[in-house]
């Protein structure tokens, strides 16, 4: 059997997600995969979806392939906008999926992780153009001090440490106050110069407070309308009574 005569003989969905993961497997690490962290609204969740939709169809329709927008909210799944609308409240795990029964190309908010985007059916110059038009729109609704202190490649890798090296580090965190007295008091030298006192363990843990506070800060989507938005100048109230009332099962 020739090449050609076995490739005929997969089903299109096979050889299309096999030509997509050969794709995805080159460009991979190549492109950032990650986004700002960001508060967004429903005109932001249907831009992205007109991103995708867009960026998807060429590939989708050479393999005559229909797209499917698929919103998933914790573990319920939704299929339009209106019915995110119906919903109301906010999420802080949620999924904007875009594709055809092989593969999707996904962007996801991942609670106080960096919102992440996956793309399987582009190369990497589309991936590229894709990316920045995504993270504009959330650079645009970003949670301005959280990314200030926590975006960026530095604290990737500290999040993608294995649980052995992250677990110490955390033990060292909270054992730093005592630590640090034992040794200033066992050098004479320093004794004389630092002075230990209550102060100090009470700035250090305000600190400590505020940083882990900043950083479990989620990002979320609201599924209303900004107030900003033409909509959302008439129901921003009926917004306000709708994201307490979720938030409140939440």
């Amino acid at each position: 059997m020739t090449r050609t005569s076995f490739e005929s003989s997969i089903p299109l969905h096979r050889r299309y997600g096999q030509w997509i993961h050969k794709i995805h497997g080159k460009i991979r690490g190549k492109i950032p995969d990650t986004l700002p962290h960001a508060h967004l609204y429903l005109e932001d969740v249907q831009k992205i979806t007109n991103i995708l939709l867009e960026a998807t169809a060429a590939v989708l329709t050479k393999f005559n392939e229909k797209a499917k927008v698929v919103y998933r909210v914790g573990n319920l799944q939704m299929d339009s906008i209106d019915d995110l609308r119906t919903r109301g409240g906010s999420a802080t795990d949620f999924q904007i999926s875009v594709g055809s029964r092989s593969l999707y190309n996904t962007v996801q908010m991942r609670g106080y992780l960096e919102p992440q985007i996956r793309l399987y059916s582009m190369g990497q110059q589309e991936c590229c153009a894709v990316h920045a038009k995504l993270e504009a729109i959330f650079d645009h609704r970003r949670l301005t001090i959280k990314n200030a202190i926590f975006r960026g490649p530095r604290w990737n890798a500290i999040f993608h440490l294995p649980g052995w090296l992250k677990w110490p580090a955390y033990v060292a965190i909270l054992l730093f106050p005592t630590l640090f007295s034992r040794v200033v008091a066992h050098i004479h030298s320093l004794s004389r110069v630092v002075r230990i006192g209550p102060t100090f363990f009470v700035g250090y843990w305000i600190f400590v407070v505020l940083f882990g506070f900043i950083y479990f800060w989620p990002s979320r989507v609201s599924f209303v309308q900004s107030y900003g938005s033409q909509e959302g100048k008439y129901s921003w109230p009926s917004c306000i009574l709708s994201q307490w009332r979720w938030s409140s099962w939440e």
